[in-house]
């Protein structure tokens, strides 16, 4: 899980100094999957027990937040 949210940070700074639309749409389309694999770990997380409701509602919400804020800027992209 650590190395998805260093991914989508990651992907995102990278994919917006690029200058061409197609090289942004790229590295925003990695990020975005990356909160995709994210959204199941932390599945995966509540049902093992790992987390309470609590904690992944949490998680979920700000997981959810990134998600909105990465789909917005790839539409102002397009």
């Amino acid at each position: 899980m650590r190395r998805a949210v260093i991914s989508v940070i990651s992907n995102f700074v990278e994919g917006y100094m690029k200058a061409s639309k197609k090289e942004k749409l790229h590295f925003m389309e990695i990020a975005e999957t990356s909160l995709l694999e994210l959204e199941a770990q932390s599945e995966v997380c509540l049902i093992l027990n790992y987390w309470t409701n609590e904690n992944y509602e949490l998680f979920d919400k700000k997981r959810a937040e990134a998600g909105y804020f990465l789909y917005r800027y790839r539409i102002n992209i397009k």
